[in-house]
């Protein structure tokens, strides 16, 4: 099978099985490449993933033991790698799986980092070996260890956000090796509803998030509570699964909210845009972000956004003109935010418009695959 342009025909990546993984490489193998995908079992983002996205990749699910075992992952794939012969071998997601990568010795080998892989405090909430207070010195060197032996030897570094141009250098990754091109949105799945929403009386925030810890999905809870004790009539639509799931139920119970919250669960990719396009707001309350797709989804709906300044989201989100930012786990902040945003829509209106016009121009997942492969064109070759 020819891909276009002369590039690589066949791509393998080591990545979870997530909406923008599988959204991005579709879109690659629907262009004539053969893309490879090495994941693991997920059920919940599994659900959320169409047939015809998935039926385009190549799927080889690897043994969940492995997942944090970087050279027993590496024995799992090797003998893959060796067979297909890939052009390019794509690790996305720095601690674990492009330890795990760079073990096979199999280049070029390309990176991406998605951020509680490289933001520290978020990585160690995310570790299972390590959990706060083992915040301490050797836990920080090894970090920095493992960046510097990643840098060491990666070929090229995708960088998917605006923070990580100036972050990952500053973890040992030359410049020289970054290639930007950062995360797209299907502008045309991701698009202004009928206007439905303005008119209603009740305001509507939604949350796409996954129901896990790093996400504060109980921050959100409590804002609405407080929105709701000031006399704003407010309806909260959670649309995602996870861990977190019955203990946020039992806070929503606990707080009075009944009814003013919906808890969807885990909602097709494709079913989202019903579910954003109905809101007058979109918020992510996460404690760390780099990629955020779904604020990107949200902002293509024409919703402003208000979310938590981390990350990408602080480059990418200007106060008044997007959105507006919050610190992580401030219930007074977000529902000061989401109170302005509901007694304005003038100012809603003005918001969404500026969003779904910088969404088009800047992140529209046409131009972002064309990026990508040109990155994979410019540095195929083989083991």
């Amino acid at each position: 099978m020819a891909a276009p342009g002369g590039g690589p025909t066949r791509i393998a990546v080591l990545a979870n099985l997530g909406t923008a993984t599988t959204t991005m490489y579709s879109a690659l193998a629907a262009r004539g490449h053969e893309v490879h995908l090495f994941t693991f079992h997920h059920d919940v983002l599994e659900r959320t993933q169409t047939a015809a996205d998935l039926d385009r990749l190549q799927l080889h699910f690897l043994p969940s033991a492995v997942k944090w075992h970087p050279i027993a992952l590496a024995r799992q794939v090797r003998p893959h790698l060796a067979r297909l012969r890939p052009d390019v071998w794509h690790a996305h997601i720095a601690i674990p799986y492009g330890v795990g990568a760079a073990v096979t010795r199999w280049h070029p080998f390309l990176l991406t980092t998605h951020g509680s892989d490289v933001y520290f405090q978020a990585w160690v909430r995310k570790s299972p070996r390590l959990r706060p207070p083992a915040v301490h010195p050797p836990a920080w060197i090894a970090f920095r260890s493992i960046h510097a032996g990643l840098a060491a030897v990666v070929d090229r570094v995708i960088v998917y956000s605006p923070d990580m141009m100036d972050l990952l250098p500053r973890l040992g990754y030359p410049r020289s090796r970054l290639t930007p091109c950062f995360l797209g949105v299907d502008t045309s799945l991701f698009r202004p509803g009928d206007g439905g929403a303005a008119a209603s009386s009740v305001f509507r925030i939604v949350c796409t998030r996954n129901l896990e810890p790093i996400y504060g999905h109980e921050t959100l809870l409590r804002a609405t509570a407080l929105l709701r004790s000031r006399g704003v009539r407010v309806r909260l639509t959670l649309a995602g699964d996870g861990s977190e799931r019955p203990r946020l139920e039992g806070l929503s119970s606990s707080l009075g909210l009944g009814d003013t919250v919906r808890f969807l669960g885990a909602v097709p990719h494709r079913e989202l845009p019903r579910w954003i396009s109905e809101a007058d707001v979109l918020v992510s309350a996460s404690h760390s972000d780099t990629t955020a797709l779904s604020v990107l989804e949200g902002m293509a709906c024409g919703l402003p956004v208000v979310v938590t300044d981390v990350g990408s989201l602080a480059f990418r989100i200007v106060p008044g003109r997007n959105g507006f930012l919050f610190r992580p786990g401030d219930v007074e902040g977000l529902a000061g935010h989401l109170g302005r945003i509901a007694s304005d829509p003038e100012l809603r209106h003005r918001i969404g418009e500026e969003n779904r016009r910088e969404v088009s121009a800047k992140y529209d997942l046409r131009a972002t695959v064309r990026l990508l492969e040109g990155a994979y064109e410019s540095n195929a070759g083989g083991a």
